[in-house]
């Protein structure tokens, strides 16, 4: 057994042992390998670990990569963290995969990372450069989105500033032959002149995950996200402010637009993250050793390629234990903007109409299957009856239990009848700067809260005689019933898209057991959380692989039966 901590040599006891759990990302939220405390001596070790746990000691101790070998099979890579420090001994904890990825991200913001930037129109350059002006960087998103090639951005929603609300508009269209995104002003007069301007970019969730990964020193060798039908699954970002002068001058001294200026405020990289991951039930599979990441869907796991027939021997007089499995899940949203939003205490029946009808009774329940979707009668500000939608993202039971899949993120609603509005919250990028007509220089700072929300883009769509939009939409169904974008993010299409194989395993065929199986160390180490394997004729579904170093040809595994 060898262990080197930033290429030093490490003295080990004699005899000593360390104990190794690897823990499985499909089951549990923290996963990864890791060593349970073990000592080495603190001398000679001591200098070769930057003297941890010595008092005269400056700053903390440098960030320390470990490399465990046995016979020469490299078994974890990672990062080093400490136990109890004493005189004679240093404990020591080997941290590896997902593990030492979180120790990375651990209270860092998407704001505090390199996600990228792209060209801006600086404003002296756009009076005199008409390539660089902003009329011509909306085109160049237009297009980009238009032709699907790929690029990260959805093209910008022009905003129109409500009393209490930021209300989030697709592109304003002069004529049914405009080719590109622009601005008007509320007279529909030309773009650029006499009109302010505030817009959002939407940012693809499979790009901000690869960057993250990046950010740490990763490379996402797959990312199924990126090929799946929620590619275009997108969070918005903050609110840019543009200010017009007579001459067309935007008033912002930008050149790059950098993206992590434009994340939602103080949202931390593992809570984002996990709410990816828990919104499409998916795991993020990290290779410590090849420093590589890939981003599956849980429901590969059943797959037909993906069981093994690598045959495990279970050893004889070996006692092992059986653990109750939950029963029964629920698939919900919380947190949504509107207590209608996920409203799901209904009367045992509810009429069925093709058209809303006047609303005549406060509180009148109705469902409008051709838009698939169920309308309460309520007051509204003026004290006035209308239908207001409900249920939206109402809970999803299949079953009454104990395992429940909350998601907490906004899913941004549609307005009825404005097929391409959303209604979110949003701050701006910055504290700006804004010229008056006068040459008065004046500051405002706008500092709501910008809340985790997410989108699906569903590309052009065209509403009526009007033309062709980029559309996003949370829901299957626009107001009016002309678009069926065949796919949404109610829970009700993500357990059928996404949880269904993985939910329903769980409930009624997963019983947890612990066993001890004899194995080589090269096959321990081959051991994939992606693959199910065989006992006796039992499909298994691993959870945690226990072993201890020397190895002396023995592993304590932990599962379900698969």
């Amino acid at each position: 057994m060898k262990l080197t901590v930033n290429d030093k040599a490490i003295a080990l006891p004699l005899g000593g042992k360390i104990n190794i759990e690897r823990v499985s990302p499909y089951m549990n939220d923290n996963s990864g390998s890791y060593s349970f405390p073990f000592p080495v001596p603190t001398l000679p070790n001591q200098q070769n670990l930057d003297w941890p746990g010595k008092l005269q000691r400056v700053g903390d101790v440098m960030d320390q990569t470990f490399i465990l070998e046995e016979g020469g099979v490299q078994i974890l890579r990672g990062a080093v963290a400490y136990d109890s420090i004493t005189k004679d001994e240093i404990g020591l904890v080997l941290q590896s995969g997902n593990t030492e990825f979180s120790k990375k991200m651990e209270g860092r913001n998407l704001a505090n990372l390199d996600l990228g930037s792209e060209w801006f129109p600086y404003f002296i350059d756009a009076e005199t450069n008409p390539t660089n002006s902003f009329l011509a960087k909306f085109a160049a998103w237009d297009l980009a989105n238009t032709t699907n090639n790929g690029i990260y951005i959805v093209a910008p929603f022009q905003i129109k500033l409500g009393t209490t609300l930021f209300t989030v508009n697709l592109q304003q269209w002069s004529a049914s032959g405009d080719t590109h995104l622009a601005m008007y002003d509320t007279a529909g007069s030309n773009p650029l002149w006499n009109a302010n301007a505030w817009f959002c970019l939407q940012f693809k969730i499979y790009f901000l995950l690869e960057k993250i990964f990046e950010n740490a020193g990763y490379l996402v060798t797959e990312d199924e996200l990126k090929d799946s039908e929620f590619s275009n699954a997108v969070i918005f970002g903050k609110v840019l402010y543009m200010v017009h002068e007579i001459r067309g001058r935007i008033n912002i001294n930008l050149d790059r637009l950098h993206y992590n200026q434009l994340m939602p405020d103080n949202l931390e990289v593992l809570t984002f993250l996990k709410t990816i991951k828990d919104l499409f039930c998916m795991v993020y599979l990290i290779d410590e050793k090849k420093k590589e990441v890939k981003i599956r869907f849980k429901k590969d796991l059943f797959l037909a390629e993906n069981l093994s027939t690598l045959p495990i021997r279970e050893l004889e007089g070996w006692s092992h234990q059986e653990i109750k499995a939950s029963k029964g899940f629920t698939l919900k949203y919380v947190s949504q903007d509107s207590e209608w939003d996920t409203k799901s205490n209904y009367p045992e029946w509810i009429n069925r109409v093709y058209n809303l009808p006047a609303p005549l009774t406060e509180g009148e329940i109705l469902n409008v299957p051709r838009l698939d979707r169920d309308y309460v009668t309520i007051r509204n500000t003026d004290n006035v009856l209308v239908w207001q939608e409900i249920g939206r993202l109402k809970d999803f039971p299949e079953l009454p239990g104990e395992e429940v899949a909350e998601i907490n993120i906004q899913v941004p609603g549609q307005s009825q009848y404005v097929m391409h509005s959303i209604t979110l919250e949003s701050p701006l990028l910055q504290k700006y700067v804004q010229r008056d007509y006068t040459l008065m220089y004046y500051e405002r700072d706008f500092t709501s809260n910008m809340p985790l929300s997410i989108t699906l883009y569903q590309g052009r769509k065209s509403f009526a005689s009007l033309v062709n939009y980029p559309y996003c939409s949370a829901a299957k169904i626009s107001m009016d019933g002309l678009i069926d974008t065949g796919m949404s993010l109610k829970p009700v299409y993500l357990y059928n898209a996404v949880y269904a194989q993985f939910l329903n395993w769980k409930t009624f065929r997963a019983r947890e057991f612990t066993k001890y199986i004899e194995l080589t160390l090269n096959d321990v180490i081959a051991l994939q959380w992606g693959k199910r394997y065989v006992i006796d004729g039992v499909v298994i579904i691993l959870n945690k692989i226990n072993y201890e170093l020397p190895y002396r040809g023995i592993a304590e595994i932990n599962g379900f039966t698969g």
